[in-house]
């Protein structure tokens, strides 16, 4: 959700041509997507320095700076409403979005309570319902799009997987 540059250009062409999936590791971001830092408040310590160390320093640094806060706060804000509108938590919602991805194999779910795995498993019922409609909607909110290389047999910027 936070960085897609990666997973839709980089790897287009593997799922493309030989039909490849991928397996997203910690698809709520270290616990950044489940709303508990929609504030932009990360405490200082071990889960911040863990965040950093697990997100990647150079990609997602910015989500952590002082002017970056500006950004997460209305980016983690905005998907919280987004869900509640859809009826779901905001777990369930970036969980759905990104399984809902054709490339995507499997999503695997880190936890430390039993509840959340209950929490997380709910998102079958999203995705059973999850729509072009719903995914412009985060995906317009998210402004992560990615720029597409051009196809040079149609002159034209390749389009995106995620929305057909």
């Amino acid at each position: 959700m936070l960085n897609r540059q990666r997973m839709e250009v980089e790897y287009k062409t593997l799922f493309d041509t030989r039909g490849m999936g991928t397996t997203i590791w910690s698809p709520l971001a270290v616990g950044l997507l489940t709303g508990r830092y929609n504030d932009g408040d990360i405490p200082e310590g071990r889960i911040l320095e863990f965040m950093k160390n697990a997100l990647g320093q150079r990609k997602f640094s910015h989500f952590f700076t002082e002017e970056g806060k500006v950004e997460t706060k209305r980016c983690l804000g905005g998907l919280a409403t987004i869900a509640k509108d859809f009826g779901v938590t905001q777990a369930q919602l970036a969980l759905c979005w990104a399984i809902a991805n054709e490339d995507t194999s499997i999503a695997l779910l880190g936890f430390s309570k039993i509840s959340q795995v209950e929490e997380n498993i709910k998102v079958i019922e999203l995705l059973e319902k999850w729509d072009v409609e719903k995914e412009k909607i985060v995906t317009e909110h998210l402004k992560t799009d990615c720029e597409h290389e051009m196809n040079w047999r149609t002159w034209a910027p390749e389009q995106s997987r995620r929305l057909h």
